[in-house]
């Protein structure tokens, strides 16, 4: 018996050492703020803990389990936020993906930036005109499968995680920024 799992566990570690030694990285967190936020004149991070009830606002709303978000504050030089970004990861089927995802003042995508990505069959998920469906989204889209973002043939997981991205930081953005502001 004891033979029998050894030979099992020797194939099996050297298929997750093969599965995550592909993992790529696509750009540095520097870089896709930089990209994201290259207008501003200022950056600002701001660190911001969700309360009880946002917290359940974020799960009852949108399926989201965060209760934190560090956002990415692009601002003119008179302070007014021109810009947003919000580094999120997601477990695809292969790996983490983790992306930078752009966000207009009101909390619409501009852009997504892909930072690391371990998916091999999804990799035209990666590709831009796979992420140029999510420009334009906001918090009322569901980002839901086949209805409103179109995902790639063989790879759901992997579109599906690429989903999950763009419904939480739109979700993050506008119950943590978002809201409150129109309760000041």
């Amino acid at each position: 018996m004891r033979n029998s799992l050894l030979r099992l566990a020797v194939p099996l570690t050297a298929l997750l050492l093969i599965s995550s030694a592909h993992a790529e990285t696509l750009s540095t967190p520097k870089d896709a703020l930089k990209q994201l936020l290259g207008g501003a004149a200022k950056i600002f991070k701001s660190d911001v803990a969700a309360t009880p009830d946002e917290v359940k606002q974020l799960k009852d709303g949108w399926a989201v389990q965060d209760a934190s978000a560090s956002f990415y504050l692009g601002k003119t030089a008179d302070g007014a936020v021109q810009s947003v970004a919000i580094i999120i990861t997601d477990q695809g089927k292969e790996g983490p993906i983790t992306a930078a995802v752009g966000l207009n003042p009101k909390g619409a995508i501009t852009n997504i930036v892909l930072l690391d990505f371990s998916e091999s069959r999804g990799k035209p998920a990666s590709e831009p005109p796979f992420l140029k469906q999510f420009t334009g989204k906001d918090a009322s889209n569901r980002f839901k499968l086949g209805t409103d973002i179109d995902g790639v043939s063989g790879a759901t997981y992997t579109s599906s995680a690429m989903a999950s991205i763009a419904r939480r930081a739109t979700a993050l953005y506008k119950v943590l920024v978002l809201g409150r502001e129109g309760k000041k």
